[in-house]
């Protein structure tokens, strides 16, 4: 994957010296050329570059002879038009949902002197890839086909956003139906999974009705598993890891897990959802995750997941290899989500994760920890009397907690406990799980 990953850095500067030399020639002054540039690093080239990397090893799995220097470059320019559609939405997304930060750093539109510009920059991101493909591909026989399936793919994605933003509209709740829910991840979630695969397809004239379907039925799965993960990281999920605040809860969206709480609570905690959804309120927004806690939605969630993987396992088992798709492409494509995506070690006995931090139930933690006062948190205490749930199955390695004094003048308000997790569990190193212990919260929220 490395070497697919300098394949794709070696293209990226390749095209924004496309654009750059294009806009000079257009007589765009350097306030132009350098937004552009500035844009271009700060949304596209700064990713996990999941999408892209997809791109291209699909592409190359897919060659039916060795692949050509020039066509791994044609290959690797896609990657990037892909990554750079998805650019184009989360930019847009992040204002739609007022989200504050995007990859730990403040979202463009947050930017020092960018503001609502940015939907002028997510728009020209969008233009930009058919200006390239029309440069580097205007000669190729899919060359109309893969123009194509950009313009579907992003009609169809901005479809899905428009329901999902109907339904955050609906003042109640209780109208939310799972039917409509999965209405919404087809289009939402699915488009963006099924594109590597299709322009893979098409740049190798490999785009038959049997593939497509196939392709089709696969991206609908992992859309639908993708989007519950994605809800689930908005809710459950720490900003220390995901470099996002999760907002759902507050913009009042149609998720799998407020659905699902709707279909399991009782009067009074049906009562508390209807109050606390949708609201801005930090404390509304705690009562409703408590609520989910009481209702185990963690646990189904977990069953959930058991449930799709096992359909999606027996997609991949079925796929027809007889007219060029190959099942490894799709294997490669769920493994590597439910690598850089799921944690089932973490939610199903606690133990520390290098993917997802847990953000603990604050009111049912400082319930057992009642009998110790965070003043009496010392260098050395052990954390199994903190926290017998998540520390219990550390009981044998290492634990160690210290003092951090963020503010001089008010010590006691801040202690941040450390303890260590075994090399075995984390690619053959020791790493650091760090918890902040405030007189109102207990979070762990760092890995290192």
């Amino acid at each position: 994957m490395d070497a697919l990953r300098h394949e794709l850095r070696a293209a990226y500067a390749s095209l924004d010296a496309t654009v750059t030399q294009y806009l000079v020639s257009e007589g765009f002054g350097d306030a132009t050329v350098n937004h552009f540039s500035q844009c271009f690093s700060a949304n596209v080239g700064t990713g996990k570059l999941h999408r892209g990397l997809a791109t291209l090893y699909i592409g190359k799995q897919l060659a039916k002879n060795e692949v050509s220097e020039e066509q791994s470059k044609q290959l690797s320019v896609l990657a990037w038009l892909v990554e750079m559609l998805g650019a184009h939405y989360l930019i847009l997304d992040d204002i739609m949902d007022d989200s504050t930060t995007r990859r730990g750093e403040p979202c463009w539109y947050r930017q020092p002197q960018i503001g609502l510009m940015a939907i002028n920059d997510a728009c020209i991101l969008k233009s930009t890839i058919f200006f390239l493909l029309k440069t580097f591909f205007r000669q190729h026989p899919a060359y109309t086909n893969m123009v194509d399936l950009f313009v579907d793919n992003g009609l169809h994605t901005e479809l899905g956003q428009l329901c999902d933003l109907a339904a955050a509209r609906e003042p109640d709740i209780a109208n939310f139906t799972m039917e409509q829910y999965w209405a919404i991840v087809k289009d939402k979630s699915s488009y963006s999974i099924s594109g590597p695969v299709t322009l893979a397809l098409e740049y190798w004239q490999l785009a038959t009705p049997k593939n497509l379907r196939q392709t089709r039925d696969f991206s609908v799965a992992l859309g639908e598993y993708f989007q519950v993960n994605d809800d689930y990281v908005d809710v459950f999920g720490d900003y220390a890891v995901t470099g996002k605040h999760g907002t759902d809860i507050q913009d009042n969206k149609c998720t799998w897990f407020i659905i699902e709480a709707l279909s399991r609570a009782n009067d009074a905690q049906r009562q508390r959802l209807l109050e606390g959804y949708g609201k801005k309120d930090a404390s509304r927004v705690d009562e409703v995750k408590q609520v989910f806690a009481e209702l185990g939605l963690q646990q189904a969630f977990g069953a959930y997941e058991e449930q799709q993987r096992a359909r999606i396992e027996g997609i991949i088992a079925a796929v027809d290899e007889s007219e060029g798709l190959k099942r490894g492409v799709f294997r490669a494509l769920f493994d590597g989500f439910r690598k850089g995506r799921q944690n089932d070690s973490w939610k199903e006995t606690g133990r520390a994760s290098p993917r997802i931090a847990h953000s603990l139930d604050v009111p049912s933690v400082m319930a057992k920890i009642s009998s110790i006062s965070l003043l009496d948190v010392r260098h050395g205490t052990d954390l199994q009397t903190i926290h017998p749930r998540i520390f219990g199955p550390l009981k044998k390695e290492k634990r160690t907690a210290k003092r951090t004094e963020k503010e001089p003048k008010k010590k006691a308000d801040y202690i941040s406990i450390i303890f260590n997790i075994g090399k075995a569990r984390c690619g053959g190193r020791t790493r650091n799980l760090e918890i902040s212990c405030t007189r109102k919260s207990l979070t762990l929220y760092r890995l290192s």
